[in-house]
């Protein structure tokens, strides 16, 4: 009997061994990083001077990315695949890690910015994200202004010059997860195909420095 007591305490004592060591930060190694998508950059990219609205009319600076991890997509609402999908996954992986309660403090905020301002007004944005995840951040407004966001971002994005609000066309556009820090700066990027654990995973390979 007690033989067997031993032997279940030592089970329970390797299962706790490996359940904290699956929570240690695990640094990756160049290859791996490639086969997640991951790509940070050797000097972060500051936020600076941003003069766009929320979903909710109301102002977006620089400040609504300070003080946690943001991943955000640049796309558009009336987009048939490609944005939808990404962010119903990016939804996912937000929930995985936060259970859905924004009192839970989540690691990292999830944000959708327009590069269709045309037609995605702040309501439009704001429907299209209850669909998706209410807790983001959906971030649009002037064109210029939205140009020189994404082009401080690196996002690059075209929009057909026969584009008017009731127009239906389609808008050419990076589609990468850009990697915001908790210093409102742009760590780098996490590139498709995207699932919830991938999208975690890489995550993960971002914060790795901050928890050594």
């Amino acid at each position: 009997m007690k033989l067997r007591l031993a032997f279940l305490a030592l089970m329970l004592v390797g299962v706790a061994v490996l359940y904290w060591r699956s929570l240690e930060p695990i640094e990756l190694t160049t290859e791996e990083l490639s086969q997640l998508g991951v790509l940070q950059l050797p000097t972060p990219i500051p936020i600076q001077g941003l003069q766009l609205v929320d979903a909710d009319g109301l102002p977006v600076s620089e400040e609504r990315f300070r003080g946690r991890w943001t991943l955000a997509f640049f796309g558009f609402t009336n987009c048939p695949h490609i944005c939808p999908m990404s962010m119903q996954e990016l939804a996912s992986a937000y929930r995985a890690q936060s259970n859905g309660d924004e009192e839970n403090h989540p690691r990292f905020q999830g944000a959708f910015v327009s590069v269709d301002p045309v037609r995605d007004t702040p309501r439009a944005v704001k429907e299209f994200l209850q669909l998706i995840e209410p807790q983001f951040l959906g971030i649009t407004g002037e064109l210029p202004k939205i140009e020189g966001f994404a082009r401080m971002m690196g996002i690059s994005f075209h929009i057909p010059e026969v584009a008017a609000p009731d127009g239906n066309y389609m808008v050419d556009h990076d589609q990468v997860f850009v990697v915001v820090d908790p210093e409102a700066r742009c760590a780098g990027y996490i590139k498709p195909t995207f699932n919830r654990a991938k999208i975690l995973r890489a995550f993960e390979a971002f914060t790795a420095s901050e928890e050594t």
